[in-house]
């Protein structure tokens, strides 16, 4: 590694702005990215992982007895928190979310749910929030790490890329950690290319562990961040490294390599720096789980233990049996530009690894890939997308490297003239950011991508119900009589029930174990109609999703021989939710 200080963010912002043409291209993406980001601004609604979400956040504004993050499934409740500020601010009174108990959902609509309901809009705040800034974190990232071209693509592919869209959305906390972490990647790498001994060194180092270990305070994952910061600092200080090494060599049993020079070290500020910056990170780490060591502790266990129970080893480090399923997964998210970029991009990075002097740049971004090859290769929760794309950040930099101006950029192997060169390039940046920029408005406000090259049948079919639990709350409200109810498609309680009936999603689980203990098996639907009659009510309506196929003969009898009495229908003519009016069914 050349040890010098690379051009920083405005170097590149520099020759963006004296370029009229990339100015406008600049300005045009981040207009575009800002806004496909805020359309249709009430949308998504509320969805069932908010039954989790949300209480957790909540729970930290009100005297609680146990961790926040220990109320569901076992996560670090920094997340959450950003999310309960937001509802907080509707000025609703959420008291009632001292009574609930881990791990139990039925009862939180009859505690909260009217009120929940009512701070939906200030509950999202907090999603665009860092949604937005975490735009501005890739936006500086991608302009301090590459050149023009290769930034322009990179900011680019971050504005209009569909899940981190759709994240930027959504009430779920995975957009706080990528917020946390791009901040912390930007740091990071201001340190790794800050002057040596340097006075802003350390402080950039300690920034840097601070947003990680943030990141590691809203979700597990993220604590893996703590060994790349490490690695990088141990690659800058490659010569203390060295030096030590060398002094080992006779505990360690072979020779060190005499390139290992005895040159200019400071073993004390290399011990200063870790030391430094493992006591900011631990401090840092402690504050959202309260200072308290146990509490870390105990939503680990939760973690892994919840994952055990769902018969997944996701909690877990071990070999991922599932690597290629996980690049699948992503590849599905991926416009065809994006696939062929990448597939060229694996040229450069074959490139990188073959050259002997690397740019501070090129090392960071290619320690950058290796790490997360690494973490791809250990972590079978990376099968998740949203998992897959907390450490995915390296590729789209090493996709940018594809238009870039270095000699391993596959356009100098076309020996262009260099005004021919620059129009090819701005030719392959339009036409990404038309088919990346469409693909994203087109798919907006859900952003429920799959590649039409690449998915099977089964997983180009799009589910949208997840998206409409609101919108069917809603229309059921207007419907339902006080004699009769519903039945949420086979769910025992869902969002559906804090705008309907919030006392049935609990009386229907109980009624159902009733059921299931005295014929041995889970009822069937046309027996949950027979004797399910919840506080002395019908089941009258059946919505369902007609992108499904479900088990059981009944939901397909009314799916193909007859005919819905009602639709929910989102943006764009998605076909949440069909409806049946079991009183007045119509056949096809």
């Amino acid at each position: 590694m050349e040890e010098q200080v690379s051009e920083e963010s405005k170097s590149t912002f520099h020759e963006i702005r004296k370029d009229k043409i990339l100015l406008v291209i600049f300005i045009a993406v981040i207009l575009l990215g800002i806004t496909v980001r805020f359309i249709y601004p009430t949308e998504p609604g509320l969805w069932n992982d908010d039954m989790s979400t949300l209480p957790t956040g909540l729970l930290w504004f009100y005297p609680h007895e146990y961790y926040p993050g220990l109320s569901a499934e076992g996560e670090p409740a920094l997340g959450a928190f950003m999310f309960g500020a937001g509802c907080m601010l509707s000025g609703e009174d959420f008291s009632a979310v001292t009574k609930i108990k881990p791990m139990w959902y039925p009862d939180r609509p009859m505690l909260f749910g009217k009120e929940l309901i009512k701070a939906e809009d200030y509950c999202r705040i907090s999603s665009y929030f860092f949604g937005l800034l975490l735009f501005l974190a890739l936006i500086l990232l991608s302009l301090s790490l590459l050149d023009q071209y290769s930034a322009l693509f990179s900011i680019s592919f971050f504005a209009f890329y569909s899940h981190i869209l759709q994240l930027s959305r959504w009430i779920h906390e995975d957009i706080v950690e990528y917020t946390f972490i791009a901040f912390g990647l930007l740091f990071l790498w201001k340190f790794f290319s800050s002057e040596k001994y340097g006075a802003k060194e350390l402080f950039l180092f300690i920034f840097s562990m601070i947003f990680f270990a943030l990141a590691f305070g809203t979700k597990i994952p993220a604590a893996a961040f703590l060994l790349f910061a490490i690695a990088m600092l141990l690659i800058k200080y490659k010569r203390e490294v060295g030096y030590i090494l060398k002094r080992l060599e006779i505990w360690l049993g072979f020779k060190i390599s005499d390139k290992l020079k005895e040159t200019t070290i400071n073993l004390r500020r290399l011990a200063l720096m870790i030391f430094t910056g493992l006591t900011v990170y631990i401090l840092t780490l402690l504050l959202p789980f309260e200072f308290n060591l146990r509490n870390i502790l105990l939503v680990i266990q939760k973690y892994r233990s919840v994952d055990v129970m769902q018969g997944s080893a996701f909690g877990s480090l071990s070999l991922n049996t599932n690597f290629w399923g996980a690049i699948h997964n992503f590849l599905l998210s991926l416009n065809i530009m994006d696939i062929i970029l990448l597939l060229v991009s694996i040229f450069v990075l074959v490139m990188l690894f073959l050259l002997k002097k690397k740019e501070v740049n090129e090392w960071f971004i290619t320690s950058l890939v290796v790490f997360f090859i690494a973490v791809l290769a250990i972590f079978p929760s990376m099968v998740l997308l949203r998992v897959f794309i907390a450490f995915f950040w390296g590729i789209p930099l090493i996709m940018g490297l594809v238009i870039s101006k270095s000699a391993y950029s596959p356009l100098n192997l076309l020996n262009l003239k260099e005004k021919t060169k620059r129009l090819v390039l701005i030719l392959i940046l339009l036409s990404y950011i038309s088919v990346a920029s469409y693909t994203a408005f087109l798919n907006a406000p859900y952003f429920e991508y799959r590649n039409p090259l690449i998915c099977d049948e089964q997983e180009c079919l799009i589910s949208y119900s997840f998206f409409a639990d609101s919108q069917l709350g809603v229309f059921l409200q207007g419907i339902l009589k006080d004699n009769s109810t519903t039945f949420e498609s086979f769910a025992v309680y869902g969002m559906v029930y804090y705008y309907i009936r919030p006392e049935e999603g609990q009386e229907m689980l109980f009624l159902r174990e009733s059921l299931r203990q005295q014929i041995g098996r889970m009822p069937t639907l046309r027996e949950r109609i027979m004797y399910f009659k919840p506080l002395g009510r019908t089941i009258q309506y059946i919505p369902f999703d007609p992108n499904k196929d479900y088990n059981d003969e009944f939901i397909m009898e009314l799916k193909h021989k007859y005919v819905p009495n009602y639709k929910v229908i989102l943006k764009h003519g998605f076909e949440a939710y069909w409806i049946y009016d079991l009183q007045n069914l119509t056949k096809l």
